[in-house]
C-alpha cells in the first residue's frame, strides 16, 4: 500500500522492482484528489516482463466509465493483466488533508450523498464492463464493509477489502466469498523484549484503534501470524509497514525505533513467507 506521497518516476521504477522481488504481487496506489495521478504514472513505472500488478483506487463518481475503460485498455496495451481496479465506495471522502470535494452528488459530506454513491458505484461498474473498447477485464477489488457493497461485490465475482479490526468484527458477512483481503500493519521487531516494549507503549496511542489492525513481532512470529490468517478465511492481504508514532510518549527519547528499518524487514518477511509458498 502507497498513500498519498508525490514522488518521482524513477524512485517508483526502484521502489516496485524492490517489492516485486519480495514477492509482493501488487501495490496498491490510494486516491487523494490532490495527488498527481496515478494511473499515468503506473503507465510510466511499468516495465515489460515484470509481473507486479498496479491496484489503482478510484472514487468513480470522479471520472466516467466509458473514460475508465479507455484508461482501462490503454494500460492493457502497454502490458496486459497488470491492472487491478480498487473502487472506493460510498465513504466520506473529506478529508482533512483535502480541499472540500464536490462531485457528481454535490458535497461529500454530506450522508445522504454517501448513500448515493453506494449505489451509483454498482450502476457505475456495470456501465464500465459493458463499454465495447474493454476486451479485457480487470480484477476488481472493493472497499467497504456494508451488506450493499458487499453484495455489489458478489455481483462483480469481485474480491472484498476492509481493516483486520473490521473483517473479524464482520466475519459472517464473507462467508460466501472465495477470496477475501484486508488491509493490515506490519511491525517487524528485533527481539521480544522490544515487542513487550512496544506493546506496553500501545495505552499512550490516541488513535488506539491501529492497534487493532497491526500485527507486531519479531520475524518469525509474525511469519507464523500472517500464515494463520488463512484460517481465518483471508486470502489476501494489503500490508503497510508505517508503525504506529510513539512521539508522544515519555519512553521516547529523541526517535521512534520502531519504524527504523521496518520496511525492509517486512520486505524480508514476505520474501521469506513466498519461498516456503512456493516449496
Amino acid at each position: 500500500m502507497y498513500r498519498n506521497q508525490s514522488k518521482s518516476i524513477d524512485f517508483f521504477k526502484k521502489f516496485c522492482k524492490e517489492i516485486e522481488d519480495s514477492g509482493y504481487e501488487s501495490i496498491l496506489f490510494t486516491f487523494h484528489s490532490e495527488t498527481p495521478d496515478y494511473f499515468i504514472k503506473s503507465a510510466a513505472i511499468m516495465q515489460p516482463g515484470d509481473k507486479l500488478k498496479f491496484m489503482i483506487a478510484l472514487r468513480p463518481y470522479h471520472v466516467s466509465p466509458q473514460y475508465c475503460a479507455m484508461m482501462t485498455e490503454a494500460f492493457n496495451h502497454i502490458s496486459p493483466n497488470r491492472l487491478i481496479l480498487n473502487w472506493i465506495a460510498g465513504d466520506q471522502h473529506n478529508r482533512n488533508d483535502e480541499t472540500d470535494q464536490l462531485d457528481v452528488y454535490g458535497n461529500a459530506k454530506n450522508l445522504k450523498n454517501v448513500e448515493d454513491r453506494k449505489i451509483f458505484l454498482r450502476d457505475f461498474v456495470d456501465q464500465y464492463l459493458k463499454m465495447p473498447i474493454l476486451y479485457s477485464k480487470p480484477e476488481m477489488v472493493f472497499s467497504g464493509f456494508s451488506e450493499y457493497t458487499l453484495e455489489t461485490t458478489k455481483m462483480f465475482k469481485s474480491i472484498p477489502l476492509c481493516m483486520l479490526d473490521d473483517y473479524r468484527k464482520l466475519k459472517h458477512l464473507y462467508k460466501d466469498f472465495n477470496r477475501v483481503m484486508v488491509a493490515l500493519t506490519l511491525v517487524v521487531l528485533d527481539t521480544d523484549d522490544d515487542v513487550l516494549r512496544y506493546q506496553s507503549m500501545l495505552k499512550e496511542i490516541k488513535d488506539i484503534r491501529k492497534k487493532d489492525f497491526t500485527i507486531v513481532g519479531t520475524e518469525l512470529s509474525i511469519i507464523e501470524k500472517i500464515k494463520t490468517l488463512e484460517n481465518e478465511g483471508i486470502t489476501d492481504i494489503l500490508v503497510s509497514s508505517v508503525s504506529l508514532d510513539f512521539s508522544g510518549s515519555e519512553n521516547w527519547n529523541g526517535h521512534n525505533p520502531f519504524n527504523e528499518n521496518n520496511f525492509q524487514k517486512v520486505n524480508k518477511v514476505i520474501h521469506k513467507i513466498t519461498q516456503q509458498k512456493e516449496k
